[in-house]
């Protein structure tokens, strides 16, 4: 019979969800993959507890680069913002012991080793240490020997337990004291009530939003510490959250069975629930279903302590909960986030009515109301986000606990958060047509009027020799209309068609039917549009692999439910207008950028959906002096090397369309920008992919720089208003690289957009090579234009538009392909 846990002599192959925790394993598992990669053996890998690899000592300022912050900004004026960071103010020459934690028999159980750790230490330390609930402890006290050995009788049942202290070095200020102010943030949460439900997160019972009856969203904080400039110790406070369903598991197995319209009900419940995240309400612990076990109920029973035991009886003896539904089935569950190889090892089970679904059903996602009011729940104002963590600040300082901690370690934090200086750069100019040049001096958007798209049409037309329209069986009685919506669109543009034909479908809309469609197409077709009825991701990506993988065929799939809207058809068409000019080789727009004989490239990586642990990477290069028209390439990768190899080779296949493109002349620097990169992997980018990039350049005289760019940060940036002194998003342009950059980087943040509700997040930059010698101005004044150059927004993106085709075209491959695109459109935007 499932036993609920291991280290008492329960049954090895299933644990009750208390008894294991999902972190221990996979750092160990991160570590040998980064080793492996980067050419390290076994034995060198450190031993730590959570975290894995960290790269704050990885320094990854380019050795030729001499100033890397703006002193005195040229054109650009100066913001007073606060940032989401609080200063730690530091131990004063302290040194902290730090020693391995073994359990003698092993445990798996982070509640029980907390617990014996705990009972151990007060019999070895004056004040307490910090521990992070698997095998590390730091102290500021020496034990007398090297290893150090406590036995402790657990409560319950009497077995005996060896803790085993064993020192493993001193850390000094720097790198290593991160993680101890880290690991000590994290007992703070914990003092002050808050709990995490997965790696990273810690979110307060107490702190939510009520999302319709049956959803809470869960308010909390991601905390980070990391040396910054100056080498300051700043900690980061990320407002965070997580949805959790008020209902119980059993509730909603419940109303699934009351809904229930034929069929087999253990199918139906495993399809609802297979694969959805749970958090238990008596530890508050994340976990993923794999299965149902309809076999095993609360009154069956296990071996513990060589006594058979019920569930029932055990939840109430352990967890002081008592279980109503003795007839229900069982979860079987893993740790969230976690793949053992031994899949008997790793089974857990738990109670439908003691578990909450994390996230949302398949019925509350195709709920477009809820949808709405998720979005309004999520987006907290800057004003809202200065509020509530000027509140945790007031409880932090104000709890006595607390206080006693930082007052026996010797350190202190900061009461207000970080306030510093930013700098707007200048808003440049933008073109279309041959001869119109339009400033943009929009501020508070940085949007492109629509209006001059309409007056001075895009700044290069396409030829488009034929256009073929393809209408299913549900949309022939519109078809009139359809038809005049687009072509407004595509009046209003100056695009003009030679060949517009239409072609029926009269036998239905099924998948089938589209792909036979697209396939009789004649040969000469130089775009198709596709009009389906609404979203269908079945028939979409049966459209996209006819024609972008078999036939080569650049298509645009639009709703008739869009442009049978009478308020929204008009700027859809355009917007479709555009997108397919751009799309064929046209040029909607260009920025005046004074940078010639450059070549600008994009990467980035999406997970392909179809197959476990395969991912396709997508290169995107510019080919002309306006960065206006690219070539891109995808591939697929299975391990994390693969991308260097596949990148260099085609920086190389690019140069070569590059040269043919501009009389056979190559560029005199290129400069990457490279998205999807991780805290973990940014060491293998630095020290391997990066080698692989110079290599393909070998001999050529090409200046590069290479640059990181990252979208999943914890920074957030407030401006306080003249107004009335609340705190709003600061402009787009906004550039802060310093205070809150970090100290072995050549780095800086940028607000490249603006939103109207919620709060803006900010890019992050890492210039790890620059042979160019650029001053930071200019790389800050670059990295904001490019954010123009996205030809599907009419404004500013998060990132590069580079980097946001590597996205869209690495997206395409990844979500709806499953495979590369035909070779042959290549040199154009077929992905927009």
């Amino acid at each position: 019979m499932a036993a609920p846990g291991r280290g008492r002599g329960e049954s090895k192959n299933v644990q009750i969800i208390d008894e294991i925790d999902p972190r221990i394993e996979r750092n160990r598992q991160a570590q040998l993959e980064a080793a492996s990669i980067m050419g390290r053996p076994e034995s060198e890998i450190p031993v730590r507890g959570r975290g894995g690899f960290r790269s704050s000592e990885l320094r990854t300022i380019p050795e030729n680069v001499i100033t890397i912050r703006v002193e005195n900004p040229n054109g650009s004026r100066q913001i007073d913002i606060l940032a989401n960071y609080v200063p730690i103010i530091p131990m004063p020459n302290r040194v902290v012991q730090m020693y391995r934690i073994d359990f003698e028999p092993s445990l798996e159980s982070e509640s029980q080793m907390r617990f014996l750790f705990r009972t151990a230490a007060r019999d070895l330390f004056v004040k307490q240490p910090i521990y992070d609930g698997v095998h590390e402890c730091r102290s500021g006290q020496k034990l007398p020997d090297k290893v150090t050995s406590v036995t402790i009788a657990d409560p319950r049942d009497g077995q005996e337990f060896k803790v085993k202290f064993t020192n493993t070095g001193t850390s000094t200020y720097g790198s290593e004291f991160t993680r101890t102010y880290n690991m000590h943030m994290k007992d703070f949460l914990r003092t002050l009530g808050f709990y995490s439900p997965q790696v990273g997160l810690f979110v307060h019972p107490d702190h939510y939003d009520q999302v319709g009856p049956e959803i809470m969203m869960l308010r909390g904080f991601r905390t980070s510490a990391n040396m910054h400039d100056g080498k300051k110790m700043l900690m980061n406070l990320e407002a965070s959250h997580k949805l959790v369903q008020r209902q119980s598991v059993l509730t909603i197995m419940e109303n699934i069975r009351a809904e229930q319209r034929g069929g087999n009900l253990q199918q139906l419940l495993l399809t609802a629930l297979t694969g959805k995240i749970v958090v238990t309400s008596y530890n508050k612990r994340c976990y993923r279903i794999e299965e149902i076990d309809f076999s095993t109920k609360p009154t069956s029973t296990f071996d513990r302590g060589g006594k058979p035991m019920t569930y029932v009886d055990y939840y109430k003896t352990v967890h002081n909960r008592q279980i109503n539904n003795l007839s229900q089935p069982m979860l079987k569950v893993v740790p969230n986030n976690q793949r053992r190889r031994d899949e008997e090892s790793r089974v857990t089970l738990l109670v439908p009515e003691l578990c909450n679904i994390a996230g949302l059903t398949e019925k509350q996602r195709n709920d477009n109301r809820l949808k709405m009011d998720l979005i309004r729940a999520s987006q907290v104002s800057p004003n809202d986000r200065v509020k509530h963590l000027r509140e945790f600040l007031q409880t932090f300082h104000g709890n006595q606990d607390i206080k006693e901690q930082l007052n026996n370690w010797g350190y202190s934090y900061g009461k207000e958060p970080c306030r510093l200086t930013a700098h707007v750069v200048a808003m440049t100019g933008y073109a279309f047509g041959p001869t119109c040049r339009e400033p943009l001096t929009n501020y508070p958007r940085a949007d492109i009027n629509s209006a001059n798209i309409n007056v001075t049409a895009l700044a290069v037309l396409p030829e488009i020799k034929k256009m073929v329209i393809i209408i299913a069986r549900n949309q022939l009685r519109e078809k009139g209309q359809l038809c005049n919506a687009l072509k407004d669109g595509f009046d209003r543009v100056n695009l003009r068609i030679n060949n517009v034909e239409t072609k029926d479908i009269t036998e239905g809309d099924s998948p089938n039917h589209y792909i036979t469609a697209i396939r009789q197409l004649p040969a000469d077709t130089s775009v198709a549009i596709v009009i389906m009825q609404s979203q269908h991701k079945e028939r979409y990506d049966a459209i996209k692999k006819a024609a972008s993988v078999e036939k080569g065929l650049i298509t645009q799939v639009v709703t008739a439910k869009l442009m049978m809207d009478q308020r929204k058809a008009r700027a859809a068409a355009q917007k479709i207008a555009i997108q397919v000019a751009a799309k064929v080789g046209g040029e909607p727009w260009w920025v005046d950028i004074p940078m010639k004989k450059t070549m600008i490239c994009g990467y980035d990586t999406y997970h392909d959906t179809a197959k476990r642990g395969r991912s396709f990477g997508a290169f995107v290069a510019s080919l002309n002096m306006r960065f206006s028209r690219w070539w891109s390439k995808a591939d697929s990768h299975d391990r994390l090397d693969e991308i260097s190899s596949q990148m260099s080779v085609n920086l190389t296949e690019a140069l070569k369309v590059y040269k043919t493109f501009n009389n056979d002349e190559l560029p005199e620097r290129i400069i990457i920008y490279r998205d999807g990169v991780g805290e973990g992997q940014l060491e293998h980018v630095f020290k391997v992919e990066l080698q692989k990039v110079k290599e393909a350049l070998a001999g050529m005289k090409i200046k590069l720089t290479m640059i990181v760019v990252n979208k999943r940060i914890g920074a957030r940036f407030y401006m306080k208003s003249q107004a009335d002194g609340s705190f709003q998003n600061p402009p787009p342009g906004t550039v802060i690289d310093h205070t809150v950059t970090r100290e072995e980087r050549y780095d800086f943040y940028l607000i490249s957009q603006s939103t109207r509700q919620g709060t803006v997040t900010p890019t992050y930059y890492n210039i790890i090579h620059d042979e160019a010698g650029f001053n930071p101005e200019i790389h800050q004044k670059m990295a904001f234009k490019m954010c123009l150059l996205y030809y599907n927004w009419s404004g500013t993106v998060r990132v590069p538009a580079p980097c946001q085709y590597a996205h869209k075209l690495a997206l395409l491959c990844g979500e709806h392909l499953h495979s590369q695109p035909n070779a042959q459109m290549d040199d154009k935007l077929h992905f927009l």
